[in-house]
């Protein structure tokens, strides 16, 4: 079997080619690298970036990418057809695979947690509001909206009520969300 000779640079032209805005890959053990997308000045896409070293030596780079606001948008991607991994080396490499992914999905599982504590305290200082300027410009009430520090908050919950993350919303109308 031979390895692509710069799995880098090739998983960089796929990026490039798929309107990701990327300039070096590095591996990524367990947290996505953000990307920018398509000339967006938010960082929606990501990818996460691995090297397999088969029992002979070869080199295997293995990726999956995508972009945060397209639901069917995660795609993976490998230096080599999988066809061509030798079968001792395919089940280690499949075994890989799905060690890195389980340990990418509790990294994101632990992110998501801090955000939410972090949230639950950043509202907890917040206050109600029955009305705003902005508000009041967009024709609309004032429905669970706080505000804090000058700002709107919009707190964002799951279905059973629990506080994940929030909006924040400048008079002026700039929204940023909690990172």
């Amino acid at each position: 079997m031979i390895s692509h000779p710069d799995p880098f640079s090739a998983f960089l032209q796929t990026l490039n080619n798929e309107g990701y805005e990327v300039d070096v890959i590095r591996e990524t053990p367990e947290h996505p690298v953000r990307l920018k997308r398509n000339g967006s000045k938010d960082k929606n896409g990501w990818y996460y970036f691995h090297l397999f070293k088969t029992r002979a030596g070869a080199v295997i780079g293995y990726g999956y990418y995508g972009d945060w606001r397209e639901s069917d948008s995660h795609k993976e991607w490998y230096s080599i057809k999988e066809a061509a991994i030798a079968s001792e080396d395919s089940v280690l490499f499949s075994v890989e695979r799905e060690q890195q992914k389980k340990r990418s999905e509790q990294a994101k599982t632990q992110q998501q947690a801090t955000a939410a504590k972090k949230a639950k305290a950043f509202i907890a200082g917040a206050i109600q509001v029955a009305e705003h300027p902005y508000l009041t410009g967009k024709g609309v009430k004032a429905f669970g909206i706080m505000e804090r520090d000058g700002l709107l908050v919009v707190p964002l919950s799951n279905s059973g009520g629990d506080i994940l993350s929030y909006q924040t919303i400048s008079n002026r109308g700039d929204k940023r969300y909690l990172k």
